[in-house]
């Protein structure tokens, strides 16, 4: 089922008797029901796709967002804007809608004022094993991900986050929590945030804290990050933000913002770097981010269009030729990718050496059934109509 927008199907000009029609839809992503043996229930997902996802076969890093009802419109947004500024790579969101929070996102507890205050809670393990052992499998096995998990908590999203960071086998690579109610259970992880961050840990995280938050939150915040920043290893794999003019609730935006900021500070190819127009920089610049990462990371296919693009508008166009050429490399199975080799060759005034790359960019859309394979067509006939003349 698609998650939509409903926009009503007539608008009526103020003041006017004129009505325009308009689109009934706009489609965010997609809503998935997963039966849960372990939970004995069916968990709804939100799941959004990349705009390139179906036009590619790519592999993209997954973001887990809990609390999914409320914060799944602004997430995909942010995400979607920073990727298409080169801010962060293209992600996969996967909102996992709450059935009962309190139970799932928080571990026992001791404080009687706290299992009085909650229906139900200590469920926690048991929602990380749904994690491991059926959430993960089946995003896993149905969407073409890579090997990079991201999960935004707030609040006992954040608990649940920083718990299974402190666990003996994080499931993630970066944890982005804002407000995380870390004061649980007489601020038991608290207590053990020193010994673990002397252990050291790889993960990323990211933590923030707002002033006009309940005061027993902040507090527990607080104590939190200053017994990390006693613990003896300080490091770039963490950040701690604190925003005093939002509340418990209002941080959600501002934090996931500057979350995936932080995690992915010097994604973007530097000025420097992209003014000196040079292929082997930006190998030099996606191999660093590989190693910081975790995984490989190909140089973007955009970023080589617009290096090609660069020097074909300079008229230097056997490098230009050259650097798109690299696609063919990098990206073999793309039909974007041999359809800008024979642009390149179109821009240096030659259609009869276009022609071959833009029939095998028709061909490879054809096979993938790219959305826009009649757009692949007509380049074809049109090169062909121009050769003719």
């Amino acid at each position: 089922m698609r998650y939509q927008l409903v926009l009503p199907a007539l608008l009526v000009i103020a003041g006017q008797s004129a009505v325009a029609q308009m689109e009934s839809t706009v489609n965010v992503g997609e809503r998935v029901t997963l039966r849960s043996e372990l939970l004995d229930e069916d968990r709804a997902l939100l799941i959004r796709v990349p705009e390139s996802y179906h036009e590619s076969t790519f592999r993209y890093p997954v973001l887990y967002l809990l609390d999914a009802r409320f914060n799944f419109l602004h997430t995909a947004g942010i995400v979607e804007f920073f990727a298409g500024t080169d801010q962060i790579p293209e992600v996969i969101v996967v909102g996992v809608i709450n059935t009962n929070r309190s139970r799932d996102l928080t571990p026992p507890s001791n404080d009687e004022d706290e299992t009085a205050f909650w229906d139900e809670v200590g469920g926690a393990g048991r929602f990380a094993q749904f994690f491991e052992t059926e959430l993960f499998p089946f995003i896993e096995g149905h969407y073409r991900t890579a090997p990079y998990r991201i999960i935004r908590g707030q609040s006992f999203g954040g608990l649940f986050a920083v718990l299974d960071l402190m666990s003996a086998t994080p499931m993630f690579n970066a944890y982005l929590t804002s407000s995380p109610a870390v004061g649980w259970n007489f601020k038991e992880l608290v207590d053990r945030a020193p010994d673990f961050v002397d252990a050291g840990f790889t993960p990323f995280l990211y933590v923030s804290a707002a002033g006009r938050d309940f005061p027993g939150n902040l507090g527990s915040i607080q104590m939190y990050v200053a017994a990390l920043e006693a613990g003896g290893r300080i490091d770039r794999r963490w950040h701690y933000e604190f925003f005093e003019d939002e509340g418990h609730y209002s941080l959600m935006l501002r934090s996931t913002y500057n979350g995936l900021t932080r995690l992915y500070r010097g994604w973007q190819v530097p000025d420097s770097v992209a003014s000196l127009a040079r292929f082997v920089d930006y190998e030099e610049h996606y191999a660093g981010l590989s190693e910081r990462y975790g995984y490989e990371i190909r140089i973007p296919m955009g970023s080589i269009i617009r290096l090609g693009n660069r020097l074909l508008q300079q008229q230097r166009y056997s490098d230009g030729i050259a650097v798109k050429e690299r696609l063919l490399d990098l990206y073999p199975d793309q039909p974007e990718s041999f359809w800008h080799v024979g642009d390149a060759y179109l821009l240096s005034g030659q259609p009869e050496m276009a022609l071959p790359y833009l029939e095998m960019a028709y061909e490879k859309a054809v096979e993938i059934e790219a959305a826009d394979v009649e757009r692949y067509r007509l380049s074809v006939e049109e090169i062909e109509a121009q050769l003719v003349r």
